[in-house]
């Protein structure tokens, strides 16, 4: 590409008007050029145009997988988590008591690779722990990139280096997902315990981002850090990348609770709507839904897409539909991925016991934007169907919000 050619694509990472693109750049080119240029990534399926007048939408991958992979149950992609080994020690980590575990080996983690290609995936997940810690990571992703895979890699950022950027240069990653804790060096130690993590992270994304690779953020968000929030939003602009924030502190995959790090759903709520630009489309979904007096969920055990066209496998070979069934899952070790594909697809489509009448879950409105994950709860009580008070705060709250926003729009246009 040329530089403007760069410019642009980087631009565009996050979704913008033709109108604010054209803008940006009207100092160096005209309106027609940057309408065409923008017309050929389209055509090749690098951008997505909504055209309001003709009603067309030219659908990204991902649509593609919700529409037909999901609905033919199809391989698209699968989380591996290389190593549950990390760098940091963060106080909220669901890997919390296993970072010592043993890493399966690098011909081992090539059988999987090889696995998944044969099985038509087509985006692979590398995860952790932190999987720069493996010593074989450029070796393992030199092969996933030679199989064809597209490949997004988990990271905390902090062991980028030039030699990777090296590769990632040679060898381009569909994304590298960067998880931030703060926005100072004393914010990020109170999280990961590691001195001086904010600068080595920051000069790395800046580093790679003027290099060309594509870097987004996400923050999960702890009870520690709401007052830092808008310091690590500042983080994310000044570094010029994507940055989604989450409420979902989760026990550790042996069980142990860190909910002491939650935030307080009505807090949780606020924050939601001042740093989340899923905001609005939850809320546009929740009235529809509000509006909608025949709602029900179908009487699966999960009713989210989990493992409807992705799988997890962890850092032991155990395949499963996502990260939070670990405990259904099955080694890819001992039986045909073929065969285990069809073991997630039975446990993805797997009907609530006929005995189970009520499961407030199937007639709540609320459902459809609903955080409160059943895998998560199956892991706490036992049973995915049990749902306790804690678990619908979040989304009551939101609710609360949505119909106040509401009534003022309604009181105003009256």
């Amino acid at each position: 590409l040329t530089d403007l050619g760069v410019r642009i694509v980087n631009f565009i990472k996050t979704t913008k008007k033709v109108s604010e693109v054209v803008n940006n750049f009207s100092d160096i080119a005209d309106e027609d050029k940057i309408v065409k240029y923008l017309e050929f990534l389209s055509i090749r399926g690098y951008a997505q145009i909504w055209n309001a007048k003709q009603k067309v939408f030219q659908k990204a991958l991902s649509s593609v997988q919700k529409e037909v992979f999901m609905v033919e149950h199809t391989p698209y992609g699968a989380t591996i988590e290389l190593t549950s080994k990390c760098n940091f020690k963060c106080v909220h980590c669901y890997l919390d008591n296993c970072h010592s575990e043993e890493q399966l080996p690098l011909d081992k983690i090539k059988y999987i690779l090889d696995q998944l290609a044969k099985a038509g995936m087509l985006t692979i997940f590398l995860s952790g722990g932190e999987p720069l810690l493996r010593s074989d990571f450029p070796e393992i992703y030199t092969y996933a990139k030679k199989l064809g895979f597209l490949i997004v890699i988990f990271t905390n950022g902090y062991l980028l280096n030039d030699s990777l950027l090296e590769l990632f240069l040679k060898y381009p990653p569909l994304e590298i997902d960067i998880s931030l804790y703060g926005g100072s060096n004393e914010a990020y130690e109170r999280i990961t315990g590691v001195k001086g993590a904010f600068d080595v992270i920051k000069q790395n994304i800046l580093k790679y981002t003027q290099a060309g690779i594509f870097v987004s953020s996400k923050t999960p968000v702890l009870n520690l850090m709401i007052d830092d929030l808008d310091n690590i939003k500042k983080f994310a602009d000044d570094c010029h990348i994507p940055w989604r924030i989450s409420f979902d502190i989760v026990p550790t995959i042996d069980n142990e609770e860190k909910n002491g790090y939650q935030v307080e759903a009505k807090t949780a709520v606020q924050l939601f709507k001042k740093y989340s630009s899923t905001y609005q489309a939850d809320k546009t979904t929740l009235i529809e839904n509000l509006m909608n007096s025949n709602f029900r969920i179908g009487r699966k055990r999960y009713a989210c897409g989990t493992g409807k066209s992705s799988c997890f496998v962890d850092y032991r070979g155990i395949v499963c539909p996502c990260i939070e069934t670990r405990h259904r899952g099955i080694s890819i070790f001992d039986e045909p991925f073929e065969t285990i594909w069809d073991k997630v697809r039975q446990i993805t489509y797997e009907n609530l016991p006929n005995e189970v009448k009520d499961y407030k879950c199937l007639s709540c409105k609320l459902a459809c934007v609903c955080r409160s994950c059943p895998a998560v709860r199956e892991r706490r009580y036992g049973v995915s169907y049990k749902v306790e008070k804690s678990d619908c705060e979040f989304t009551e709250e939101l609710c609360k919000i949505v119909l106040e926003e509401e009534n003022v729009c309604q009181k105003t246009k009256n």
